[in-house]
């Protein structure tokens, strides 16, 4: 089972630096890369010194969404004109990108064979030497420049979105095929990324034709990302959908899938060839191709290992109020962060460092928001209660995983209520 973080932004890198052991290998966006290629660079080193690897998306689908989602101002700012770092992974990704970032949206029409074939090459090429070629321009600030290069542990093919046009899948699939077929040029496994609309998790016949397209190229493994699937939220039609396509795509002969945007339900289809998952540090385990702005900083939230969820610090409040140490310890969460709280001043001292709070002007009036101490807490929290639930898949019969669903259920839905923990029964019906 491989283990991905995201790294959304550079003031994540603080809980990826201290937490290396409770994850495999880092996900970093290629706009993030070329906006900040040398702190980056540093980091992904640093990493590698570490035994962690990386992969890089290459972000190709936002290049044919609506041409404003990669313009720099707001929508009353005039002239608008294409962000930076997509600007210059046009140029590096070459036609039909360069020329177009900002201008239209490209489509399925241009990719020719000759474009075909230049597009994956230059793609592939960018993920697999940016970051050698970075620390190798900034020499000077490094003790000793690397004797091997730093790449990737496997490179991602080209990519758009599909909801359903069979040109965007037919081009997906020539995309894939080519940049697999240069997998010995760079040395590197290439694995093809299916990125699609979740809504289609419903229709068997899309299932199919999604599979279809891919099953026949000899690659390694797949990437997946169902756009905008929520593993929580799912109807049992797409949860039992995703199953199908593991099986559909995977079975034969036997090659593993890695879900970009993945939570605990995927680790469970561990035997229907779910290999890994990637998601953010608290969040990432959905995302839709559309990018959210807007709406200031979250809620700090308490990932409650029993339910595979985030709850509210009220919610954590109300379950731990007249615990003893043990029953925390045994029923709430007992992680490293965790025990180490309850050993410090036990259950008491645990909530009120969960729930720490600072006097701030928020709309001139003043309130009480939770102290940035809260937010580190939550984070590394839930680090590392996902590195230990992807332990329990080594050690822990599957069986007997799919059976703590429906006894986190029956102990926790008067608390929280039995429609917020309805996702648990949906996921033990799909896995028995």
């Amino acid at each position: 089972m491989i283990h991905l973080v995201r790294l959304g932004t550079h003031a994540e890198k603080e809980y990826l630096i201290k937490a290396y052991a409770w994850y495999d290998e880092v996900t970093i966006n290629a706009n993030l890369l070329e906006a900040t290629s040398a702190a980056t660079s540093f980091f992904l080193l640093g990493a590698a010194a570490h035994g962690r690897g990386f992969i890089i998306d290459p972000v190709t689908y936002a290049f044919a969404l609506d041409p404003t989602y990669v313009l720099s101002g707001s929508p009353r700012s005039r002239p608008r004109r294409p962000k930076s770092t997509f600007a210059s992974l046009g140029q590096k990704y070459g036609a039909p990108i360069d020329s177009n970032v900002g201008q239209r949206p490209i489509s399925p029409q241009e990719f020719t064979p000759d474009v075909v074939a230049s597009f994956a090459e230059a793609v592939l090429r960018y993920q697999a030497d940016t970051v050698t070629h970075t620390l190798h321009a900034n020499v000077d600030y490094l003790d000793e420049e690397p004797e091997t290069p730093i790449q990737p542990s496997r490179l991602i093919a080209p990519y758009f979105y599909y909801d359903g046009d069979p040109e965007w899948l037919r081009v997906n699939g020539e995309l894939a095929r080519a940049a697999v077929g240069m997998s010995a040029r760079f040395g590197l496994q290439v694995w093809p990324l299916l990125c699609f609309d979740s809504m289609l998790l419903d229709y068997r016949e899309d299932i199919a034709a999604l599979a279809d397209a891919f099953t026949d190229i000899n690659c390694p493994g797949y990437f997946l990302w169902a756009t905008a699937f929520d593993e929580t939220r799912a109807t049992a039609g797409q949860i039992d959908g995703l199953r199908h396509l593991a099986s559909r795509l995977c079975g034969t002969p036997g090659r593993p899938l890695l879900n970009m945007y993945g939570g605990y339900f995927s680790l469970l289809l561990k035997e229907h060839h779910m290999d890994g998952v990637s998601h953010g540090i608290g969040y990432g385990e959905r995302r839709d191709v559309i990018p959210v702005t807007g709406g200031g900083m979250p809620p700090a939230r308490y990932y409650l290992p029993a339910i595979h969820d985030e709850i509210s610090i009220d919610d954590l409040f109300r379950l731990a109020a007249g615990m003893a140490n043990d029953e925390f310890l045994h029923t709430i969460c007992g992680c490293t962060i965790c025990a180490h709280l309850i050993r410090s001043g036990g259950v008491q001292f645990l909530l009120d460092q969960f729930g720490a709070t600072v006097r701030k002007l928020v709309q001139d009036t003043y309130r009480d928001v939770p102290a940035p101490s809260v937010f580190k807490l939550t984070k590394f929290h839930f680090l590392d209660a996902r590195h230990q639930e992807v332990q329990s898949l080594q050690s822990v019969p599957l069986g007997t995983l799919v059976h703590r669903l429906s006894e986190a259920h029956d102990r926790f839905a008067l608390q929280l209520g039995p429609q917020r923990l309805s996702y648990l029964r949906v996921w033990h019906r799909a896995l028995t």
